[in-house]
């Protein structure tokens, strides 16, 4: 027997490593690539027992290390994803997030920035102005000195929807048709000249429609 209690005639298959063996073996393992080749040859050899054991042991820790770096960074990333895109959400969703980009088209403009007075940083003159162009855009594409037959009828049937509908006519007044043609029944073949009438709150107030 010898001070660590073991016969001296032990095969090595079966001969402990000593603790100072341990700490080489760590060390060996820790290096990049090189490390890893011997902890491989080690796992799979027989010449000692332990010595494959601790190998096998390390490749085990590596590999459970690696799939728990992988789930937590998946958790991580997903979070982040979804943080990402509920801040996003909420841009979207305001609907004064693109002021300057909307509030020179009319069209959309109006549908999202209607209720301007709930945005205190948005100028409310300016809101009123893109009410105003939303407003006559709808007409202002039938205005001209050249419209066809088809472009009066629908600026009519246009004009007869707005005034039968007593919102619009709250907000924004009644629309009044003059000249050669006041109904869809008068309209013939041929171009027509159509001209607006503003009031003083800026919104088309009458249209006149004259047979050229």
């Amino acid at each position: 027997m010898n001070k660590d209690n073991y016969p001296e005639e032990m095969p090595a298959k079966f001969k402990p490593i000593r603790p100072w063996g341990y700490v080489g073996y760590i060390f060996l393992y820790s290096i990049p690539i090189v490390g890893l080749v011997f902890m491989i040859m080690y796992a799979l050899s027989d010449e000692n027992i332990n010595r494959r054991n601790f190998a096998r042991c390390y490749l085990w820790v590596i590999l459970i290390s690696f799939i728990i770096l992988f789930l937590v960074f998946t958790c991580l990333f997903s979070i982040l994803g979804v943080v990402a895109l509920s801040g996003a959400g909420s841009q979207s969703d305001n609907p004064f997030s693109n002021y300057e980009e909307y509030k020179n088209n009319p069209i959309s403009g109006f549908e999202l920035y209607k209720n301007a007075e709930d945005f205190a940083d948005v100028n409310l003159s300016e809101m009123q102005s893109i009410m105003v162009r939303t407003y006559n855009a709808r007409y202002e594409l039938y205005i001209g000195d050249s419209i066809s037959k088809a472009g009066v009828k629908s600026l009519i049937e246009l004009i007869e929807s707005h005034n039968a509908d007593p919102h619009e006519v709250e907000s924004y007044g009644n629309i009044v048709i003059t000249g050669d043609v006041t109904s869809t029944d008068d309209v013939t073949v041929g171009n027509y000249l159509v001209e607006a009438t503003y009031g003083s709150s800026g919104y088309i107030n009458s249209v006149k429609i004259t047979k050229k």
